[in-house]
């Protein structure tokens, strides 16, 4: 009988045993398949010398010297049932599993401290290098060690998944709110309204921009809710990436921190206006209001001269304001903003108006497209 399609199996199996690390499980599987081939070939007579192409496969290390004779035996086999289609199916088996053993979903790995302090003795390029042969490593043994005694890679169960972040937003909701304020959808309305407002705040958008977009959207006919959901969805992720975030490690954190924070944001709701969307009480408008007397803060601010109020308007105007090009302007522009935040924010003023123009700074140096100063 023809023995070729025994020899053009084992032949596969060593070459793709070369492909996997040795001791992994792929590999073990490549062995086992390698010896179930070479047990149908003893069965056969008479045997001649080796081919060239045989002889080249052991001076390339491919076969060992003393196994070429069981590839290229000579003369008649005893009769064997489909030993073909024996040799194609235990050939295409194993190549099935070592493939679903590659494929298995395996945890993302974190490096210890140990590990963290012996990367970094390496170079930067050899850093990431070996931390790519560390994982490798991990992967194999885990496969391994998961896989180990199946029987059919077919059958492989993949680990179960983690449950998805919303899910496990829940149970924190229900330590520190409770079932009502936790199913309260205007609630949660007001709540994610003022999270996003933040957001956009801490990347650049001036409250008149927001203002602007507030009476846009509710000039449009109303959305669906689902679809909604969806493009908050993209363009968060859109966000994150241009501003260089990772939008699932910072909600990881996130969720993380508000965990030991329970009990103090169960005070802050108790404290919380009813029916009102604020989260505090807002100060009244007395509590703002000019005072006759000038006081220290004011006195600073009212006297500013116009060539210190010149670069604090200038960046302004780069951030969308309109400022005309006037030392008078510039001057009256950034007083009346000054003299703001001394009535709201008292003798902290000082570092309210250094926010303000850190939100206005990094507007502009977040801006895609460069435009053309006007003075």
């Amino acid at each position: 009988m023809n023995t070729d399609p025994i020899q053009a199996a084992l032949k596969e199996i060593l070459a793709e045993k070369q492909d996997h690390v040795a001791g992994s499980i792929a590999h073990q599987r490549m062995e086992r398949a390698e010896g179930a081939l070479r047990g149908l070939l003893p069965a056969i007579d008479t045997r001649k010398p080796l081919s060239p192409a045989m002889s080249a496969l052991i001076e390339s290390g491919q076969v060992e010297d003393g196994d070429g004779d069981l590839l290229e035996p000579q003369g008649q086999a005893l009769a064997q049932e489909s030993v073909k289609e024996k040799a194609a199916r235990m050939s295409a088996e194993c190549r099935a599993e070592a493939a679903a053993l590659e494929d298995m979903q395996l945890p993302a790995h974190e490096p210890t401290i140990a590990l963290a302090e012996m990367l970094d003795g390496y170079l930067p390029d050899d850093r990431e290098e070996a931390w790519e042969a560390i994982q490798a490593y991990a992967d194999v043994h885990a496969r391994a060690a998961v896989q180990l005694n199946a029987k059919d890679a077919s059958h492989l169960a993949l680990p179960a998944e983690p449950a998805q972040f919303q899910q496990r937003v829940r149970p924190w909701m229900m330590a520190c709110f409770g079932e009502a304020i936790s199913n309260d959808l205007q609630e949660r309305n007001h709540r994610f309204f003022e999270e996003s407002t933040e957001l956009v705040q801490s990347t650049g958008m001036t409250q008149s921009e927001a203002h602007q977009l507030v009476d846009y959207v509710y000039g449009r006919p109303v959305g669906e809710p689902v679809q909604e959901v969806g493009g908050v969805m993209v363009t968060l992720a859109a966000l994150c990436l241009a501003a260089k975030m990772d939008m699932h490690a910072a909600g990881e954190t996130e969720l993380a921190r508000i965990w030991t924070k329970v009990d103090q944001i169960r005070a802050k709701q108790a404290a919380k206006p009813k029916h009102s969307p604020l989260p505090v009480t807002q100060p009244s408008p007395a509590a703002t209001a000019f005072p006759d007397a000038l006081t220290p803060d004011l006195s600073y601010v009212l006297g500013m001269p116009n060539f210190r109020c010149a670069p604090f308007a200038a960046v302004f105007r780069e951030a969308g304001h309109d400022i005309p090009c006037k030392a008078e302007a510039e001057q009256a522009f950034v007083i009346h903003r000054m003299v703001r935040a001394v009535l709201q924010h008292g003798a902290g003023w000082d570092a309210a108006f250094a926010a303000d123009l850190r939100t206005a700074a990094h507007k502009v140096k977040t801006a895609l497209a460069a435009k053309d100063k006007p003075c």
